[in-house]
């Protein structure tokens, strides 16, 4: 059973998940207000878990630059003008892809502020 005590330390946990999560622990373990105010603290104070990057494993360079080259593609039949560029020397790779700004009143869906 808890009491009013208990159940006061509980209201400062927002997520009612996890004051429900307390409240069992409170009963099984039949926590004390004070040890339930020190859970409590613990969890509040606890650091959140940063979320992992995902990292990208490129295994072969020629996955990028054929998803860089289709992607260029997909640009042009859009209706941009797209210069794609490969050079490969002995240190690097290099891909350019330039493509040009659409001109303003154009049909590229954006208004012109002079209307």
């Amino acid at each position: 059973m808890i009491s009013e005590r208990h159940a006061r330390a509980l209201l400062k946990l927002d997520d009612k998940n996890r004051q429900l999560e307390v409240i069992q622990q409170i009963i099984k373990s039949k926590l004390t207000v004070r040890q339930t105010e020190d859970l409590i603290s613990k969890i509040l104070n606890k650091p959140k878990k940063p979320k992992r990057q995902k990292k990208i494993i490129l295994k072969d360079i020629r996955l990028f630059t054929n998803s860089v080259k289709e992607l260029a593609g997909t640009l042009t039949a859009s209706g941009l003008s797209v210069d794609y560029q490969e050079e490969d020397d002995e240190q690097f790779y290099k891909v350019t892809v330039l493509i040009r700004k659409p001109e303003r009143g154009g049909n590229d869906g954006q208004s012109n502020s002079n209307s």
